[in-house]
């Protein structure tokens, strides 16, 4: 048996999964709209409102890729626009970002699980972007997400990891123009 795998009735690793898990949750959406808008927040929330209620949207270098303009648009299309929803998108792909843990366990185990979800969870630099909206934490989503999918896509010659890795990659190249630099990093990862 590995040495940080669980057996059936150790409960360390379900116990600090679930702690982290409720946690995360917690400091993720907990008064969410309870601080004012950073200039930049209301700068993108703006931008969204538009595109959500009159359609219309403009490409401007400044304020970077289309994606959390069109992602932010659809939530508003779904839910009330206040606050709480304008900064939703960065608050969800802060916690989506703690389920990649779950990716390391066949590789590592579940102790580099834990270790990847409490980083996430506790880190103070992760739960403020969390709660701001902007593309920093998008692309600190996006980014592992597009290395998991490449690496199982490597790894397995799997066709349904081949389209997850690419369309996270569309998705970096449609919120920030930094993912040249992490798709050089992970290309020279992958040809070393």
């Amino acid at each position: 048996m590995e040495m940080n795998s669980p057996s059936s009735r150790d409960f360390r690793y379900p116990v600090a999964v679930l702690f982290c898990l409720v946690f995360l949750l917690f400091s993720r959406f907990a008064e969410l709209a309870h601080k004012p808008y950073h200039h930049d927040e209301s700068l993108y929330a703006t931008e969204a409102w538009r595109y959500a209620t009159q359609g219309l949207y403009k490409f401007n270098p400044m304020m970077h890729g289309p994606f959390l303009f069109h992602a932010h648009a659809a939530l508003f299309k779904i839910f009330p626009i206040n606050d709480f929803t304008g900064r939703l998108p960065v608050a969800l792909a802060g916690t989506l970002l703690a389920l990649f843990a779950f990716s390391f366990v066949q590789r590592a185990g579940w102790l580099s699980a834990v270790v990847w979800l409490s980083l996430v969870s506790f880190s103070p630099i992760f739960c403020y972007f969390s709660r701001f909206l902007g593309m920093a934490l998008l692309m600190a989503f996006l980014a592992p997400g597009f290395f998991v999918f490449s690496l199982r896509s490597w790894e397995k010659r799997s066709a349904t990891s081949l389209y997850g890795a690419a369309a996270f990659f569309v998705f970096m190249v449609c919120t920030k123009l930094n993912w040249l630099f992490y798709f050089f990093s992970f290309g020279t990862f992958f040809l070393a």
